[in-house]
């Protein structure tokens, strides 16, 4: 493939994919993969069971109604004593959390690995894939752990108790770097003490559908322990996962109408980084990740929180499920974002466009065709010219539809671009100016070529190719265009004349944005 904005970003994921790949035992989730999607009909069989199944739903919410209260009262009085007693006081949450788990048909939950692995040494409990609230009932039935909390649970009337009485871990995830080193060395101290509860993590962030492993956030692995890792997944007829329109409370309900429902865990031996894992997080994190992977036979993914937010706006905007197939992790290794402050802006320029491309997209499904894009440039008040030239730079799979991801990253690659100011001096020319530049005159092609200066420049700007240009066009083994060092010479050289057509397309992507 070429270095196109689009066509060297699906380069890059699938190098990324292949390096994932290489460890023995895990698969990697192919990009078009949506670990977020979910489809869950009602079935004949569904229909026909509801009306008698209402007898026993009704018993069965009784039961969880009964055991959340039994809880809550064990709480409020839990939390009169000192700490040191609360955890002994709490013992009884185990068995009502198990009995929830039975008000939702899981009469039996399938273990493995269980009595070998458990032991003092599992000071931290990891577990994956995080699915549902489900999740925390049976790791409270068997662990009783203390969870990792926002700051703003702490708060919450009932829910701040639960977390409190429980020894839970309250984190300001927007603290400085001084108190966030507080936090890790508190949960370093919890998993050495043999007499403190497990801390419990669940290291994706966010729920999936329970088919693949989200990527580990680095954070659950910065104390540098020993972790147990628990692999668990669901056997229902109807998914319990909480993704999309299924988070709602009510989609679980359907869960309890299903008479029998299956659990299976699989429990792994304590895993201790190594000294370079201890040392980088993300190196342990990526290794668990796939030790899991193999031991559960679920495919890894390097979809985060950023894509689920992503995932639920597109939702809530009327596209389907399977309108938008990318991952944020990829765009940010493609675009080399290396801080909080790069990656956010990146989410948020997307999100922004995202309602752009609402007013466009008008059947819904991730694609913009010529017409629908010439239509929106006029509305903008440019020429349609103009609109044409860039759409072709954008159509990177020459199939005369433009898709968000195509988009998105033109747009993006032209922001910095136009963030880089009118220097000229080639010392203060950098690497990433000149790659978002090449990304957009080589559009979708292997080089950029002649021709495509030549109509960025006379068709965008009325400007003829000067003989400085045409100069680098001419030298031996550049007919078929110029490579990135090539480009990189001739940027070098002329950005001045260069930037021309790139100020156009900026100032075309600023009104497409709102700016």
């Amino acid at each position: 493939m070429g270095d196109g904005v689009y066509s060297a970003y699906r380069e890059c994921v699938e190098v990324l994919s292949e390096e994932s790949s290489e460890v023995s035992g895990s698969t990697q989730a192919g990009s078009g993969h949506n670990p977020f999607e979910m489809k869950t009909p009602w079935t004949l069989r569904e229909r026909i069971g509801l009306v008698p199944m209402i007898p026993v739903v009704v018993c069965r919410r009784f039961i969880a109604v009964s055991a959340f209260l039994v809880a809550a009262g064990i709480v409020l009085f839990a939390v009169l004593f000192p700490k040191r007693w609360r955890r002994t006081i709490i013992y009884p949450l185990r068995w009502l959390s198990r009995s929830v788990l039975l008000a939702f048909g899981f009469w039996w939950i399938h273990e493995e690995g269980l009595d070998e692995h458990e032991g003092p040494e599992a000071g931290i409990i990891c577990a994956a894939p995080h699915v549902s609230l489900l999740d925390a009932l049976y790791l409270i039935y068997r662990w009783q752990p203390a969870f990792v909390a926002k700051e703003d649970v702490r708060a919450m009337p009932l829910v701040g108790w639960f977390a409190e009485v429980m020894h839970s871990v309250f984190v300001d995830r927007h603290a400085d770097d001084a108190t966030k080193a507080q936090y890790k060395a508190h949960i370093r101290g919890m998993a050495r003490d043999p007499n403190a509860p497990p801390v419990l993590v669940f290291p994706e962030g966010t729920c999936g559908n329970g088919e693949s492993l989200l990527m580990f956030k680095r954070g659950a692995f910065e104390p540098g322990v020993g972790v147990l890792p628990v692999c668990m997944r669901y056997h229902c007829r109807v998914n319990p996962a909480a993704v999309g329109f299924n988070s709602r409370g009510i989609f679980l309900l359907r869960v309890m109408f299903q008479w029998s429902n299956r659990l299976e865990v699989k429990v792994l031996p304590v895993y201790h980084p190594s000294g370079d894992e201890e040392r980088d997080p993300v190196l342990f994190a990526t290794h668990l990740q796939r030790e899991m992977s193999a031991a559960s036979g679920l495919p890894c993914t390097r979809h985060t929180l950023a894509d689920m937010w992503f995932h639920w706006q597109a939702l809530q905007g009327g596209f389907s499920e399977d309108s938008f197939r990318f991952v944020f992790a990829d765009l940010y290794d493609y675009f080399d974002l290396q801080t909080r402050e790069e990656r956010r802006a990146l989410r948020e320029m997307m999100s922004h466009l995202l309602k752009r491309w609402k007013k466009v997209d008008t059947d819904r499904d991730g694609l913009i065709d010529e017409a629908d894009f010439l239509g929106y440039v006029r509305e903008l008040e440019f020429e349609a010219s103009l609109g044409q030239l860039l759409f072709k730079q954008l159509d990177a799979n020459r199939d005369g539809r433009v898709e968000f991801v195509e988009l998105a990253s033109a747009c993006f690659a032209l922001q910095r671009l136009a963030e880089q100011g009118d220097h000229e001096d080639p010392g203060m020319i950098g690497e990433r100016e000149i790659r978002d530049a090449y990304r957009f005159y080589a559009g979708g092609l292997d080089a950029v070529s002649r021709s495509q200066v030549h109509d960025l420049l006379r068709l965008g700007c009325e400007l003829s190719i000067p003989p400085e240009i045409e100069r680098h066009f001419g030298r031996p083994g550049r007919e078929e265009g110029l490579g990135l060092d090539d480009f990189a010479s001739l940027y070098r050289e002329q950005k001045k004349y260069l930037m021309r057509p790139l100020a156009v397309a900026c100032s075309l992507v600023m009104r497409l944005l709102g700016g």
